[in-house]
């Protein structure tokens, strides 16, 4: 066994049509991202904000593209949850400008939350320095200063699934999103199950460490298809049409793949 530090070339060479389709939309990205010109952006929020989840979904990519190389799957796919949620948000802002809105509301909610659960934890509070917990204490009462009306039990003001909904990419939602957040974000069966040895009756008969490929075109997949959704919302709102080409080549050439088998399982 192999340390996790070090790519496993076995694994690239095995699968090497996927690398190569993730390489190509990984260059497609790269140079995407070298065509927008942050700083004529930087008196525009919305494009601002997309540039910014742009960047954090490409960088999420080339994570993926790193951990799968490994076989360090379920971490991948860790990533790839990460990175739709990204990319959804990213789709919905360039349909919608007030969605800088919501993200600026849930910072609000997010610190105001955070704040008052650390304030209501006795140990916490036992453990940390007065000057700390006064520091909480004023940025609290900064927060409900500005939004007088927020409670820390509001719901969350990004909600990933009604913004998947308003953008019309609903479909990535349900397969990308909660496929890989039940079977490998979430302690769940479906995640535990990729640490252990499963006989054809479904029964766990021991443990593994080893590099994992079980669905390892499957997680490229989900990882191309959500770097190709940010891709046409950058190029949609800047005009770089210059793209287009490219990009529908890379789609292309993962079709040409196919889709590949999910390893979900549909029963215990």
């Amino acid at each position: 066994m192999m340390p996790a530090h070090v790519p496993n070339l076995s694994i690239r060479k095995n699968f090497a049509p996927w690398f190569e389709v993730s390489d190509s939309f990984n260059n497609l990205g790269m140079r995407l991202l070298g065509a927008v010109d942050p700083s004529s952006s930087k008196d525009n929020n919305q494009q601002m904000h997309v540039v910014a989840l742009y960047l954090r979904t490409l960088t999420s990519f080339q994570a993926v593209c790193v951990l799968t190389e490994r076989g360090m799957l379920a971490d991948a796919r860790v990533v790839v949850r990460a990175a739709i949620e990204t990319a959804i948000v990213l789709f919905a802002l360039v349909k919608d400008a007030s969605v800088c809105d919501q993200l600026l509301e849930k910072d609000y909610w997010q610190r105001l939350k955070l704040g008052s659960v650390a304030l209501n934890d006795p140990e916490y509070l036992a453990q940390t320095p007065s000057k700390e917990i006064e520091i909480i204490e004023a940025a609290i009462q900064e927060i409900k200063n500005k939004r007088p009306n927020l409670k820390s039990s509001d719901p969350d003001p990004v909600n990933v699934a009604d913004l998947a909904k308003k953008a019309g990419v609903t479909s990535y939602y349900n397969v990308i999103f909660r496929w890989t957040s039940g079977d490998a974000t979430h302690t769940s069966l479906a995640a535990i199950k990729r640490h252990c040895i499963v006989d054809s009756n479904n029964e766990v008969t021991g443990l593994k460490y080893e590099p994992d490929v079980t669905d390892l075109p499957a997680t490229l997949h989900f990882a191309m298809l959500t770097l190709d959704l940010a891709v046409g919302a950058v190029y949609t709102l800047f005009n770089l049409t210059q793209f287009n080409k490219e990009q529908r080549q890379c789609m292309d050439n993962l079709q040409a793949l196919g889709i590949p088998p999910s390893q979900y399982k549909f029963k215990p």
